[in-house]
């Protein structure tokens, strides 16, 4: 931040490490921010991308869990700090990894049914097995 301390007080000639210092980050901050810069896509790019990338972790198994879900069972993904989330607005998928951490779950997405992994958080969302008669 320019100026952010004032001459008088943290200047160069007072503290000239420290000016250094300023300097050298504010240098590699920029660089930094230049080198990083993210390409944007949108709409069909978006998708085109996410369906064509490969995974970048690799499926961590189920861990022994009370409710007794392995893996590749459908299951249903649920938010718990909603009362309707569980009931109306869920994920169902493939179980792939389940641990203190995530849930992570594989369903088919486009008009190539190209797998993807769904990753939720452990902490306020709940997982269960997923039968057909619970739509209804």
């Amino acid at each position: 931040m320019p100026n952010a301390l004032p001459a008088e007080f943290f200047g160069p000639d007072l503290y000239p490490r420290t000016a250094e210092f300023m300097k050298r980050y504010q240098e590699t901050d920029k660089a930094a921010a230049r080198a990083n810069s993210v390409k944007k896509s949108r709409g069909q790019e978006a998708v085109a991308t996410i369906l064509g990338s490969e995974f970048a972790d690799d499926a961590k198994g189920v861990n022994k869990d009370p409710l007794e879900l392995v893996e590749g069972q459908t299951v249903r993904v649920f938010r718990t700090d909603d009362a309707s989330s569980a009931r109306h607005h869920f994920d169902t998928g493939k179980l792939v990894t389940l641990n203190l951490q995530e849930v992570v779950i594989s369903r088919s997405a486009g008009p190539s049914n190209t797998e993807i992994r769904l990753h939720h958080p452990r902490w306020k969302s709940g997982v269960a097995a997923f039968r057909e008669a619970q739509l209804s």
